[in-house]
């Protein structure tokens, strides 16, 4: 009879996996004559909209790269209900606890400012 592996060694396995394929790691340094590293397919970031305001409140992304900024709205006692990029002209209503993806492509270096419908909330995106 073959042994099952317990549920917590499943778990511990699962998850060892799940950190593996989500951590990106930088080659130590780029030999001299061979071909610079390929940019990333996207770049990501999770912005949480609370009582505060957005956590974090600033975003550092690279210019040419594609971004996909999650924002979840973790309040309703706020006026976040919406996010305007307006350098990217885009407005995108947050309903509570719903992740809301914004798509974008900064093209040009230089800080950028989001903010919420009524501008009491306030927020950056750093293009390098």
């Amino acid at each position: 009879m073959q042994k099952q592996p317990s549920l917590l060694a499943t778990g511990a396995a699962a998850a060892a996996a799940l950190f593996a394929a989500l951590t990106v790691t930088a080659p130590a340094q780029a030999q001299k004559g061979a071909p610079a590293a390929p940019k990333p397919a996207v770049q990501t970031a999770r912005v949480l909209v609370t009582e505060k305001g957005y956590q974090p409140a600033s975003l550092t992304l690279k210019s040419g790269v594609p971004a996909r900024v999650t924002f979840v709205r973790t309040t309703d006692a706020t006026c976040g209900t919406e996010v305007l990029l307006p350098d990217y002209k885009i407005t995108k209503a947050l309903p509570l606890n719903k992740p809301v993806v914004v798509a974008f492509t900064p093209k040009k270096s230089g800080t950028y400012a989001f903010t919420c419908g009524m501008k009491m909330f306030k927020g950056k995106v750093v293009v390098k």
